[in-house]
Order: C-alpha cells, then structure tokens, then sequence
C-alpha cells in the first residue's frame, strides 16, 4: 500500500500505523499557523480515497494538532506523574490502581496525587510491602521508658552508648565488683547478689547502659561458681579416697570381697 492511490488521494497507513510510537518534534514557531492549515486540509474528506482513510486519519491528525499545540507538555506532565507516583509507592507505600472504561477507552488512576505529600507516615496493610520510610521505622524500634531516656526511637548512639563501659569512675566500679565476684568463692549467694545489683547499677544510670559489663560479670560469676563446684568435687573426691583407704587399705587391684559377706562370715562363726 502507497501513500497515494491512482487518484492522487491520500490512503491511511495501514498495518505501518501504531498507535503507541511517537517521535517528539521541534517546530518553528512561526511555521505553526502553515502546520495549521496543513491539518485543516488533512480533515478534509475528499483529500482521502475512502471516508474509511479520512476518519482514521482524521482522529490522528487531530491528535497530532492538539500535541504540537500544546508543545507535548500533557506527555511530559503524564511522565512526571509516572515517576511520582513510582517514588511515593516506594517511599510510603501507596498503593495505585487503574481502572479503563469498555466503552471511552479512558484509564483512571486511584487514588489522586495529593497538593501536598502527608506529613505521616502510613501504617502498613497486610499482605501489601510497606514502604522504605515504614521499614525503617519498624526496624528503628522504640526503646523501654525504662531503659535509656525512654520512650523514643532507637539510634546508632544509643546503640554504642549500651555498648561502652563508661566513664572513668564506671570502669572502677566494675572492676571491682568483677573482684568481689571472684573472691566471692563458694558463696553463691553473694555472687549472685554482687550481678544482681551490677545489672541494677547499669539498668538505673541514664548515661550508660553497660551491656558489655553485664557479660562480663555474667562470665565471671559462671566461672567462679564453676570453680567453686570444681573445689567442692576435689573435697568429695579427697573424703571418698580416705573412706576407700580406711576400708581395703587402697590395696590394688581392689580385694573381689566386701564388708558385708565379711560381717555375715563372722557372724556365723561367732554362732
């Protein structure tokens, strides 16, 4: 098919047509009043070979007119909305749904963009992905009141401040309490008071939160109550050695008797 038929008329494009590729154009401006006039005869019917060429073509000329008019600004406008639209779903997790009339063919996109963005950010809905402000949040978290100043969102300074020792004077606290632990020995009532009032000390100070002094002192009174169960299994040992001795002498290998088919021998004989 040709642009032209035998009567030098115009023929629609045919299966060449798509409806969806465009090229943006820069015209002159003072050549737009001759593009005007060009699309006028355009429309014409008897410019066309059949009235079925002149009606298509003409709702693409029209379309054409009302693009160059408008310099393609409506195009570049739906472009922008496009991209807010994309940046505002991944940021606060709006969601967009589009809906097409059979009959106009025109899609309308829900829910509309807003004059001003919300300040708040939006809960998120189950079984949708929340957006990144949401996410971040969440993984923020807000502390205890009891811990910290309380009731506000966690930062990385909170974070290596419950991680840090202290101050000069803090350090010394805890090394001796650390001490007393140790020297605690076998009194498991004292170590676990000495960690109890540690965990408190470091809970109550507003400037610190400690954590790594609290596993330390944690290690330290499982080491100590291991060696004390370590001191206590020796003392066993060493008593059951002497009752052993006090028996068979510690002879080895060991006698095959035992007290009792001894007594119950004597016992007999004695009868």
């Amino acid at each position: 098919m040709t642009e032209l038929d035998l009567n030098d008329k115009y023929l629609f494009p045919g299966t060449a047509y798509n409806a969806g590729n465009y090229t943006m154009l820069c015209v002159n401006t003072a050549f737009i009043p001759f593009f005007r006039i060009f699309f006028s005869e355009m429309q014409e019917v008897s410019k066309w070979s059949t009235r079925d060429d002149w009606w298509r073509s003409y709702q693409v000329f029209a379309e054409i007119e009302e693009i160059l008019m408008g310099g393609c600004v409506q195009q570049i406008i739906d472009r922008q909305d496009k991209l807010y639209r994309l940046v505002n779903e991944a940021f606060n997790g709006q969601k967009y749904t589009t809906t097409t009339d059979s009959t106009t063919g025109i899609t309308t996109i829900t829910p509309d963009i807003p004059v001003v963005p919300p300040n708040s950010i939006p809960i998120a809905i189950s079984g949708q992905s929340p957006g990144l402000r949401r996410q971040l949040l969440n993984m923020q978290g807000i502390i205890d009141p009891s811990w910290f100043s309380g009731g506000n969102p966690a930062t990385i300074a909170d974070v290596v401040t419950s991680l840090r020792i202290g101050s000069a004077g803090k350090k010394a606290s805890l090394l001796t309490t650390l001490g007393s632990i140790l020297a605690a020995g076998s009194q498991a009532a004292t170590i676990f008071s000495l960690v109890e009032s540690l965990l408190a000390d470091t809970i109550d100070a507003t400037e610190e939160g400690a954590m790594v002094a609290v596993l330390i002192a944690s290690t330290m009174a499982q080491a100590a109550m291991s060696g004390a169960q370590a001191g206590q299994l020796d003392s066993l040992l060493t008593k059951i050695d002497r009752l052993i001795t006090s028996l068979d002498g510690g002879a080895t290998p060991a006698p095959s008797g035992n007290i009792l088919s001894d007594l119950d021998a004597i016992n007999t004989k004695l009868v």
